[in-house]
Order: C-alpha cells, then sequence, then structure tokens
C-alpha cells in the first residue's frame, strides 16, 4: 500500500519512492496544475479563459497570449478595489469610482480608514446600504482594529464584510 501525502497549497499527491503507481498520480497533479493556471492564464485559443482575463464591468484585463502572462490591469478595475472611507468612527462610508452596482459575495476592497474604531462597525459601499464589517470568525471588531490612516482589506461573504489585513 502506498503512503500518499499531500502538498499544503494545492493538495497535490506526494508518493513513496517505491511506489509503481507514480503515473498516475502525476496525472492527477498535473491536472490539478492545469486547473489552477486556468484560472490565471489565457491564449488565444482558450474558448474559456480564467476570471482575470474575463470583463469586470466591461473593463477587460489584457493578456499576453504569446507568453500567457497578464500584463495589464486597466486603471478602473484597480479603482474598484480601493477607496478613501469618509464616513464617521465605526461607520465607514465609502464610493470607488466607478461605483459598485451591487454586493456580491467574494468583492473585496481595499479602504483607507478615516478614523480608528472604539467598537462594532459598518461600512457602505457606493451608497448600496449598511453592512457590518466582522472579523474572520464572524464576531464583531473590537475597538482599535481599524486604524484611522490605515489601509485594510475587506471580503465581502454574501452576509458581511470580514476584516482580512
Amino acid at each position: 500500500m502506498a503512503n500518499i501525502t499531500y502538498t499544503d497549497r494545492y493538495h497535490l499527491g506526494k508518493h513513496d519512492p517505491g511506489y509503481v503507481g507514480w503515473a498516475e498520480g502525476m496525472n492527477a497533479n498535473l491536472n490539478a496544475i492545469d486547473d489552477v493556471l486556468g484560472l490565471v492564464l489565457a491564449d488565444a485559443s482558450d474558448t474559456t479563459p480564467g476570471p482575470l482575463s474575463q470583463k469586470v464591468d466591461g473593463d477587460t484585463l489584457v493578456v499576453d497570449t504569446t507568453a500567457h502572462k497578464i500584463k495589464v490591469v486597466p486603471v478602473a478595475i484597480a479603482q474598484k478595489l480601493y477607496a478613501v472611507d469618509g464616513g464617521s468612527t465605526n461607520a465607514l462610508t465609502v464610493n470607488p469610482t466607478p461605483a459598485w452596482s451591487a454586493y456580491a459575495a467574494g468583492q473585496f476592497l481595499w479602504v483607507k480608514v478615516a478614523n480608528t474604531n472604539t467598537g462594532a462597525a459598518t461600512i457602505n459601499v457606493s451608497g448600496l446600504g449598511v453592512k457590518s464589517i466582522k472579523n474572520a470568525d464572524g464576531s464583531d471588531l473590537g475597538a482599535n482594529l481599524l486604524y484611522g490612516g490605515g489601509i485594510h482589506m475587506l471580503c465581502y461573504n454574501g452576509t458581511h464584510f470580514q476584516r482580512i489585513a
């Protein structure tokens, strides 16, 4: 019986040196690597390019189909990912340019916070409505977790924003 361990990041199978079924495992690993690269890379013949090469609100990433590397992130996309807080303590208000049209799970935003929070906090992005900001474990923020003048990453999970960094 072969002893199989797995890599941490992509869960690729690592087999004992004496394992005779290594080709099957290697093929499974190559398929997994291909799937992960497909999330980012695309070429001219790819009919289903990865999410990073698809349109985002009308702005398209420029992809170098020869070298298979993303060359440019359009300013319009980068601007949607950063905003400066214009709200009050514990009630952030941001208006990225261009404005967000709706909340969707998985959206993230870098926010330059105006005031250090004193407890539980909320955010309103593009006037779409107030959403709670929580810790990654779902608990309310404690005091001083959002520093005034600091830039913090938030990710919307479909219900509230989670503080990532």
